[in-house]
């Protein structure tokens, strides 16, 4: 039996310095025949954890970032973003770093530039185990799964997409990103915060962060880029939180950036445009930057750049061709900086490879995004160049995509191609072709792609700005009364959020900006003998302040599905509303919010029983607040009583004193003399010829048993309801 000794010892010694392992290893192994040591900070990593860091989704190669210009931040106008991140990297106890920004500012190639230059200056490369997860990747899981509540959500639904054996189990992922041997990065998050709206708590996913996976070791390091409009819409400013938000580039930055790419060796500060007929390369920066102010943010006569927008022209623009002269039915003509760009890479790969025209252009990268999710090898690839007979070694040098020498395929050059492609496809879809075609691929993008306000939305929203938008309403009404529920390869479940996603459709086209207009849309589509009949409103939210009301106040509903509605409990219901075999998903309400729904709005009974599993709370909440309405209500009505009875009887009262005891409660006073109950007559008294009293009406003299006998009697319950509900 062999004896081993395994000893742990710290990286860093007192002073900061690295302790030389192999020195104390050494001075073991003249007691021991048989010694393995290792730093703390390596031995999980080597040992616990080996086995399940799976290289199918763990990222340890170089991403090979080219070209990469430091950007600034907010937080300093000295230290780069890349510098802030390896000080933030340096440091324990600071588990979270946020990076924000606009889209295409270049939060993920900052991200990534960082993490190259961790493997090259780590160490112990063998610790470093980066999780990259990108959220668009897994959006179609997310929305299947929407309850994400930690990291580990996101693991596991990668795992589950890769189908990894040897999973770490969350506790064991925990440890091991507390023990810092796993950098996870959180790749635009912005997506799951607008494709699941509030069912992801971000403030509570942060706090998970902290809690579960820095508690013990401090050297968690996880990083999350977002937009910085969802993000600081989201979580509050938190000091604990390294928090960098990106500048775009300067326009020295642009023309130094400009400069890598055409092998301008000159340093940033001092970099002049030559003037020389021969300098070609001075005369591309030159071209590059004059296109790129067209494109520019312009502050105050200060002009700044989008990385994407350089990245584009840097590799593809340097024409001043106009848009309205591209040979497209496909692209907008204007409204569309994505268009525009694209429209003018297309047209040159025409001038410079006689490549086929721009709409057989587009038409095979709609079906590289809308069959092939945007990657595809070189069988797909020569199946798609047959379909659309055309010359696959242009495509193969095609600007918007990469060639993969090893699977002979190519994929987009920039991921949002995969979603801009498939929203074209989508407008196309929606504009020329029957609603009765839809395949399992165009369902789901239908889905994904329409909300009420999300970017792709309104993308969509210009290119159906042309349509007859009435033709367009007929055209889908008829589909969801006649044949959405008869497509049998298509399940229900689907068939309830193709139903939605139409119907938001022509909220956003028709412009039914407010609660009346989308309740009448609502009848015009789903009222049928006097009945809204196979509604479905599922993932319903909105970015902005307005929320989305409809007016249910006298309609019936049958056989209707609501999910992911977080409005819906903030809509207009009264007594008549009623719902019969209706499913209720939450969430459909916001804590806090008040409700005018009742048990009594729903079909209790066993043939039209509803699922009330979304609002149940609400209901409760509502029942609770009735109950203390009610009780309230009893206490005054009892007050007011004593104020009557005087001798065993109810005697006349001056109106004056009555109005002045009951002062807070006038409002009760003014439905019983409503009501009938009390009666309102002229008197003639000491100090007044004509003064005003009240009596209690005849008809309620048995409410003497609340005097004498009971809490309650008959007329008493009678008098309590006619309160409520007036």
């Amino acid at each position: 039996r062999v004896n081993k000794k395994i000893i742990l010892i710290d990286e860093k010694n007192k002073d900061n310095g690295i302790i030389d392992k192999q020195r104390i290893k050494k001075l073991f192994e003249r007691e021991y025949s048989n010694v393995e040591i290792y730093y703390i900070e390596e031995f999980s990593a080597l040992k616990l954890y080996h086995d399940l860091v799976d290289e199918r989704i763990f990222h340890k190669e170089y991403f090979y970032i080219q070209d990469f210009i430091q950007p600034m931040t907010d937080k300093s106008n000295e230290k780069t973003a890349n510098f802030l991140l390896q000080e933030w990297y340096r440091d324990v106890d600071k588990p979270l770093a946020v990076l924000k920004g606009l889209g295409g500012i270049g939060k993920t190639t900052v991200v990534k530039y960082f993490i190259d230059n961790l493997h090259k200056t780590q160490n112990n490369k063998s610790i470093i185990n980066t999780l990259f997860i990108n959220s668009h990747d897994l959006i179609h899981d997310i929305m299947k799964n929407p309850k994400i509540e930690d990291l580990f959500d996101f693991y596991r639904l990668l795992a589950e997409k890769y189908n990894i054996e040897k999973k770490f189990d969350k506790k064991n992922l925990e440890l091991s990103i507390d023990d810092g041997n796993i950098l996870m990065v959180l790749d635009g998050i912005d997506e799951v915060i607008t494709k699941i709206g509030s069912t992801f708590n971000v403030t509570k996913f942060i706090e998970s962060i902290f809690n579960d996976y820095s508690s013990n070791m401090g050297r968690a390091k996880i990083i999350i880029t977002c937009r910085d409009y969802f993000w600081d819409k989201a979580i509050d400013y938190n000091d604990d939180i390294l928090t960098l938000s990106l500048k775009p580039f300067t326009k020295e930055m642009a023309k130094q950036y400009f400069g890598k790419h055409f092998k301008i060796e000159k340093h940033v500060e001092t970099y002049k445009i030559s003037k020389k007929e021969n300098d070609i390369d001075a005369k591309k920066v030159e071209r590059a930057i004059s296109l790129a102010e067209d494109f520019s943010i312009v502050e105050d006569t200060t002009y700044t750049y989008i990385p994407y927008i350089l990245d584009m022209i840097k590799e593809n623009i340097l024409t001043n061709s106009s848009m309205n002269f591209l040979e497209s039915d496909i692209l907008l003509k204007q409204g569309s900086v994505n268009d525009f760009l694209v429209g003018k890479v297309c047209e040159r790969e025409i001038k410079k490879l006689d490549n086929s025209p721009i709409d057989k252009q587009l038409k095979l990268f709609m079906d590289i995004a809308f069959e092939y999710e945007g990657v595809l090898n070189n069988v797909h690839l020569e199946k798609l160049g047959n379909k659309h007979n055309i010359n696959l070694e242009k495509f193969r040098a095609h600007p918007l995509l990469k060639y993969s020498e090893d699977s002979g395929g190519v994929e987009f050059r920039y991921d949002f191609f995969n979603q801009y492609f498939k929203n074209i496809r989508l407008a196309i879809f929606l504009k020329n072709e029957s609603f009765n075609d839809l395949t399992e691929n165009m369902t789901d993008i239908l889905v994904q792609h329409i909300s009420y306000d999300g970017s792709l939305m309104k993308d969509l929203e210009k290119r159906l700005s042309n349509i007859d938008f009435e033709e367009m309403k007929l055209k889908i009404f008829t589909f969801i009364k006649e044949e959405l529920y008869e497509i049998t390869k298509i399940e229900k479940s689907l068939q309830n959020r193709v139903n939605s996603s139409l119907f938001t459709l022509l909220l956003v086209l028709g412009k039914y900006n407010d609660r009346e207009l989308r309740t009448e849309l609502l009848k015009e589509i789903y009222e049928e003998e006097n009945k809204i009949k196979n509604l479905c409103l599922i993932n319903l939210h909105t970015l902005t302040t307005n929320k989305i009301l409809f007016d249910f106040k006298d309609l019936c509903f049958e056989d209707c599905y609501f999910e992911s509605f977080e409005n819906f409990t903030e809509c207009s219901f009264n007594e008549k509303t009623f719902f019969s075999k209706c499913s209720f998903i939450a969430p459909l309400h916001r804590k806090g919010i008040k409700t005018q729904l009742e048990y009594k709005n729903f079909d209790q009974t066993e043939k039209g029983q509803c699922n009330l599993e979304g609002i149940i709370d609400a209901l409760e909440e509502r029942k609770n607040d009735q109950d203390d309405i009610e009780t309230d209500i009893r206490n005054v009505l009892k007050i007011v009583l004593r104020l009557f009875w005087e001798n065993s009887t109810f005697r006349q009262k001056q109106k004056d004193e009555i109005r002045k005891k009951m002062k807070k409660y006038n409002d009760i006073i003014d439905k019983l003399v409503k009501n009938n109950i009390l009666n309102e007559l002229a008197v003639t008294t000491k100090q007044k010829r004509n003064d005003r009293a009240y009596r209690l009406n005849e008809k309620y003299s048995n409410l003497r048993k609340i005097m004498e006998e009971n809490d309650t009697c008959s007329e008493f319950e009678d008098i309590i309801n006619i309160v409520k509900e007036n």
